[in-house]
């Protein structure tokens, strides 16, 4: 009888919560990781210094990546951008390239696609924009298979939930 909602209220999106969800819901629920970073037919997505562009970074610790070499005036508008980002999420932080406040050398406002930033203790590694964002693949999962998988060998998102316990795609 109606719905209840509080808006602090945090859970963590991680293995336990999501299969949480699933049991809760009967839903393939699934985080989505591992998308190469490009876009459509192969080409090349929207550089992070574009004027309005959206970014994911995946946060790890420095040891964990190798700093790829950028021009000075790329890396401050970066690390600016990722250190004062008002994302608060330890995991993965999205930045928004603001328009007429930073600013990036024209070579990587052409292409800047897989790029990693050390900043103390933490790398900053640009992933795909979907990225451990969570969907309901329920409709993929239905036995007429509308997402066209092939299932010789098995249903892709049905065997990982009831199989595995993965929830990652």
């Amino acid at each position: 009888q109606g719905s209840y909602s509080r808006s602090d209220i945090k859970i963590d999106l991680n293995a336990d919560s999501i299969i949480a969800m699933r049991n809760i819901t009967g839903k393939y629920i699934y985080a989505i990781s591992n998308l190469p970073l490009r876009g459509d037919s192969d080409t090349p997505v929207v550089s992070a210094c574009q004027e309005g562009a959206k970014s994911r970074w995946d946060v790890l610790p420095s040891n964990e990546c190798v700093a790829t070499d950028l021009d000075d005036e790329t890396l401050e508008a970066l690390t600016a951008l990722l250190t004062k980002s008002p994302d608060t999420n330890a995991f993965i932080r999205d930045i928004t390239f603001p328009k007429h406040v930073h600013h990036c050398s024209a070579e990587s406002k052409e292409s800047l696609e897989e790029v990693s930033i050390i900043i103390d203790s933490e790398c900053f590694k640009r992933v795909h924009p979907d990225h451990m964002s969570i969907y309901d693949m329920s409709y993929c999962a239905n036995d007429d298979n509308p997402c066209l998988f092939d299932t010789s060998n098995g249903h892709p998102i049905k065997d990982l939930m009831e199989n595995d316990d993965n929830v990652f795609l």
